[in-house]
């Protein structure tokens, strides 16, 4: 209060002597205060000018604002319009206006109108903040790959939240305006698509009286990958565990960010950060404690956020134990198409991929997996496999029908001691068809040249006629056969070939008789000279050349269709067909048969008997 009542009082005496000056002088009086701007900046040394815009500027008249003016006084200004090359007279409008001395601090002009006393006092003339423009983003000196880039701008001014607000940059090669925006108080964002390079730009705010710029940035826009001229291992061989040196060589334009290495393991994937040593090499130690194939890979990040990576390096470690497993992951076996109880061998090739030898392991062989219930096929084999050495061993087997499921497992009783003991079991497999293929020709002689070749007639080239097979026991009654899915008079009994299934123990079978004849063709047979209608007929191999159709004997039934409490004989028959092409070779017929058919009756679960008639 004490300082405002100073003021006051001041302003006060300044008006008493211009009205005292009025009366003994001839001088006209234009006096006024200034306030100090709000940033703090004083009014006092500032410079006033007045003129008359209908003289124009040219003609003006200043005053040094302060006890250094012609006021003598703080805050105060004082000039005698009568000075102006064109004196004043009452009705004048005059201006006043803060002169910039430099420094950007001016002011809005006020005005007045001379009077006829011999003084006029302006309205208080403010001197202006200078706005500010400040940038919030990007930060200095930024790197990026970015495609287009948002400069945020804000403008800040303590007189009004109202300005422009404008970009500035050498995005071309020359420093020029790039953009401008009105906005209040706060930020402006320009968006804009750069090439590669380094680039200045400032931000500058103005509020319609002045202006400023922030400082100067910088920014790089780098969208090439660092180049990674190689990896280097300080070893080549490993046996146990051993230390080993990674060094990736990378440079580029802007700078390295981070080097990292990825490790591979037999087991395992890891990443470890690296060290720069000099010249471009960064290096990382890691422990080679697993033995196996490894893996390491060099991945190079710039300043800019963009990565290279290198080509995997590979590597085999040897375990410092032994350390078992299977060449090729895979267990062999001696034919892949065996028919059922067909002897074969299984074998496994063993690799000890370790610095010391595997003595005295076993070797066990299993249908199905052990851990799941699977039966152990044969006694174990007991070996011995030296060091980065392998061992080819073998089992024999009698494959069963349908998916034969082989495991082998290496040393169960776990009396080697590995690294790894998860790769120690290995399997493959194989199905045997339900199905058995005969074929061959047929002579007039009648003659049994073999289990599967039988004679033809001579010189007869219109050879007709058909060819059956059924069990053994069976007792076949010719003239009262019927085709498998059809009743005695002729009705759909579908259900008859699974029944069939039942009986042969196939209903789990891929190849069942159900599958095997769901798509079936069906055709009428003459046999024995009975017309047979719809009998169900599938290719016997691989073409139409040669059919099998199923039969039902209806001799020993009481019912009027097949049915497996019954268990009436089924018969299977295909047309001979002179010098056709089969699915192995040319000859007179091909049939085939489910291999249990032999086990229809249980009395004799080994034979089957082929019938063959001529017409």
């Amino acid at each position: 209060m004490g300082k405002n009542k100073l003021v006051i009082g001041c302003w006060l005496l300044v008006v008493s002597i211009l009205f005292s000056i009025s009366f003994v002088s001839s001088a006209h009086w234009i006096t006024g205060y200034v306030n100090d701007a709000l940033d703090g900046e004083s009014a006092n040394g500032h410079v006033v000018v007045m003129w008359n815009p209908v003289n124009g500027k040219a003609d003006n008249l200043t005053d040094i604002i302060g006890v250094n003016g012609n006021s003598a006084f703080d805050h105060v200004y004082m000039m005698d319009c009568e000075m102006l090359a064109i004196p004043c007279i009452a009705g004048d409008k005059l201006l006043v206006e803060i002169l910039d001395s430099g420094n950007n601090y001016v002011s809005n002009y006020s005005s007045i109108v001379i009077s006829f006393e011999g003084y006029d006092i302006v309205d208080n003339l403010t001197v202006n903040s200078v706005p500010v423009a400040e940038i919030n983003y990007p930060v200095d000196d930024y790197i990026g790959n970015d495609l287009s880039i948002d400069f945020n701008c804000s403008f800040n001014d303590l007189d009004s939240v109202f300005g422009d607000i404008s970009l500035y940059g050498n995005f071309s090669g020359v420093w020029g305006l790039v953009e401008k925006a009105s906005v209040s108080e706060g930020p402006a964002i320009f968006s804009r698509s750069l090439n590669e390079g380094f680039f200045e730009y400032s931000c500058y705010a103005e509020d319609g009286l002045v202006g400023s710029f922030s400082e100067n940035r910088t920014v790089i826009i780098d969208r090439v990958d660092p180049n990674i001229d190689n990896v280097v291992l300080n070893e080549s061989s490993f046996c146990g565990s051993a230390p080993l040196r990674v060094t990736c060589n990378t440079d580029d334009a802007f700078g390295i960010l981070e080097v990292l290495i990825q490790v591979s393991t037999p087991s395992n994937m890891y990443n470890v950060s690296s060290v720069f040593l000099l010249a471009g090499d960064y290096y990382s130690d890691i422990v080679v404690n697993e033995g196996g194939i490894w893996e390491v890979v060099c991945f190079a990040m710039d300043n800019a956020g963009n990565m290279k990576a290198s080509l995997p390096v590979p590597f085999e470690a040897s375990s410092g134990s032994a350390e078992l497993s299977f060449v090729y992951e895979e267990v062999a076996f001696s034919n892949l198409s065996p028919i059922e109880f067909e002897s074969i061998n299984v074998s496994a090739n063993i690799s000890n991929s370790g610095c010391i030898s595997a003595d005295d392991f076993t070797v066990s062989f299993y249908f199905g997996d052990p851990d799941l219930g699977g039966i152990q096929i044969s006694d174990n084999v007991t070996v011995s496999v030296g060091a980065f050495s392998s061992l080819v061993v073998r089992s024999l087997m009698e494959p069963v029908i349908g998916l034969n499921n082989i495991f082998v497992v290496l040393d169960s009783s776990l009396g080697i001691s590995e690294d790894n003991e998860t790769n120690n079991k290995d399997n493959n497999s194989f199905s045997v068809p339900a199905w058995q293929e005969f074929y061959g020709s047929i002579e007039a002689a009648k003659g049994l040249r073999s289990a599967l070749d039988f004679g033809s007639w001579g010189n007869d080239t219109n050879l007709e006629g058909n060819v059956f097979m059924a069990d053994s026991e069976s007792q076949i009654s010719w003239l009262d056969l019927f085709a498998l899915g059809k009743t005695r008079l002729g009705v759909n009994a579908l259900d008859d070939f699974s029944e069939v299934d039942t009986l042969l123990g196939m209903t789990g079978y891929i190849d069942s008789i159900s599958s095997t004849y769901a798509s079936s063709s069906f055709d009428g047979m003459v046999i024995h000279r009975k017309n047979i209608s719809s009998v169900p007929l599938v290719q016997s191999t691989d073409n139409d050349n040669f059919k099998t159709g199923i039969l039902w004997d209806a001799s020993d039934d009481s019912t009027g269709e097949f049915d497996s409490v019954e268990k009436e004989d089924i018969v299977f028959v295909s047309n001979i067909n002179r010098d056709s092409v089969g699915k192995y070779g040319t000859y007179d017929y091909e049939i085939k048969i489910p291999a249990k058919l032999r086990e229809y009756d249980s009395v004799n679960v080994q034979d089957v008997y082929f019938y063959y008639e001529l017409i």
